[in-house]
């Protein structure tokens, strides 16, 4: 059996910390965090789910076989997956996976419309697989990563990869925001390390009153279905404290956006005071 992907991610993972630092008008709410490390090894489910909880912070760990997946996350937002594994001979079946999920809301008390915006910076990505024995040739190793940045249930940023391949050829699929980086072979060992990214993401323009729910989420894992392979997929580092962060901010929204705002929040008002007076 193994794990389907799931799609909107030994060594521990390089620390991705999410500093929330709420700027000018908006009202931050508590944060919530969660972890997961997953592991189905020979058919083995393991799992390591923890929280959700508002406070401190939490790691899962999955440790099947020698194999690793490890998530970490704090309530301030440091944060970090990591999956590690190596299918010996007979050994059939191998998924690791591991996340970390960070949330917040934000409610716009300003009295005027304010744009939300995430100043997002991620460490270098590593992806890496090593498969110089298939026993079966359809069988392929995989590596693979997914960020996303969801704003009330709307994806507002994304990158993910997934490198894959065995003897007979390999395949590497970009999605969403590419980071670009460098790429590497030897033999049938293959590794790419994404280049760090560092950017504004527009979260969205609210009305007064208003509330956004901000979910930040980091997933690693790995498949590893044939035997004599060897598979690892991180995002960070906590062991060389090596950090990224999520800065959210507000600022009033410039004309003509504000007065659009304005006018549907006026709209809105004289409709459920007809609906009153009838």
């Amino acid at each position: 059996m193994h794990f389907a992907r799931h799609t909107p991610t030994f060594h521990y993972a390089r620390f991705t910390a999410i500093a929330v630092a709420l700027f000018s008008s908006g009202a931050s709410l508590a944060a919530t965090i969660e972890t997961l490390a997953e592991a189905d090894w020979e058919g083995q489910a393991i799992s390591d789910p923890q929280g959700p909880s508002t406070s401190g912070s939490l790691e899962s760990r999955a440790e099947p076989g020698g194999a690793v997946a490890v998530a970490v996350q704090d309530i301030d937002g440091a944060a970090a997956v990591r999956v590690e594994g190596m299918s010996a001979n007979g050994q059939r079946g191998n998924t690791l996976l591991a996340r970390s999920v960070w949330s917040e809301s934000f409610t716009n008390t300003s009295g005027g419309a304010q744009r939300f915006v995430a100043q997002l910076s991620i460490p270098s990505i590593s992806l890496f697989i090593s498969d110089d024995t298939v026993a079966v040739p359809a069988d392929r190793t995989t590596a693979y990563y997914d960020i996303s940045l969801e704003v009330n249930g709307g994806v507002m940023f994304s990158s993910g990869a997934t490198l894959s391949g065995n003897t007979t050829g390999h395949d590497f699929v970009l999605t969403g925001t590419s980071f670009g980086g460098t790429g590497q072979q030897s033999g049938q060992r293959f590794r790419f390390d994404f280049l760090a990214f560092d950017g504004a993401v527009t979260l969205g323009d609210f009305a007064p009153d208003a509330t956004l729910q901000v979910v930040y989420r980091i997933e690693a894992g790995i498949d590893m279905p044939g035997f004599e392979l060897f598979a690892d997929a991180s995002i960070g580092d906590p062991l060389t404290l090596q950090t990224t962060s999520i800065a959210i901010g507000a600022s009033p929204v410039p004309l003509p956006g504000a007065a659009w705002l304005f006018a549907a929040a006026l709209v809105s008002l004289v409709r459920r005071r007809r609906a009153c007076a009838s």
